[in-house]
C-alpha cells in the first residue's frame, strides 16, 4: 500500500511497556491529525491492555512508515517515509550489527487505525533474510 501524497500529514505513535514486564507488544495509533493525539492514543491503548503505569512513546511518524523488527530476538523499530525505505533502514542495521534479522509488518501513519503488533508472532514476519 502506497498512500497518494496528501496536503495535511496524519500521524502515528507506537508505546509499550518500558520495565521488566514487558511483553513483545507494541500498541500503534495512526492516522491522527496531531502527533500528541496519536501519542495520547497509543499510551492509553497500552495502559488498557496492560494494566501498566510505565507505558512509554517508543517512537511516532508524521506521514511515514513505523517498521518493527527484530534482530537477534531482540525488538526494536526504525521509521521512514515508506515501506520501502523503512525495510531498508531495519536491514542495514542489522547488516551494521552483524545480526539476523526479521523484518515484520508495518504501519502507515496515513492509515487510520489502532494496532497491537506482537513480535513474538511469526505471522507478523514479513521476511526473513
Amino acid at each position: 500500500y502506497d498512500p497518494s501524497p496528501t496536503a495535511r500529514k496524519l500521524y502515528a505513535s507506537a508505546a509499550w511497556v518500558f520495565s521488566e514486564s514487558y511483553d513483545g507488544r507494541l500498541f500503534i495509533s495512526s492516522g491522527h491529525r496531531s502527533a500528541a493525539t496519536a501519542d495520547e492514543a497509543a499510551l492509553a491503548a497500552c495502559a488498557a491492555a496492560t494494566s501498566s503505569a510505565v507505558c512509554r512513546i517508543a517512537t511516532g511518524v508524521g506521514n511515514g512508515v513505523i517498521q518493527p523488527y527484530k534482530m537477534n530476538a531482540e525488538t526494536s523499530i526504525v521509521i521512514e517515509r515508506n515501506a520501502k525505505r523503512a525495510r531498508q533502514a531495519a536491514m542495514t542495521d542489522c547488516e551494521n550489527k552483524q545480526g539476523k534479522c526479521s523484518i515484520q509488518r508495518n504501519y502507515d501513519s496515513r492509515i487510520v487505525g489502532n494496532f497491537v503488533h506482537e513480535y513474538n508472532l511469526t505471522s507478523n514476519d514479513a521476511e526473513q533474510p
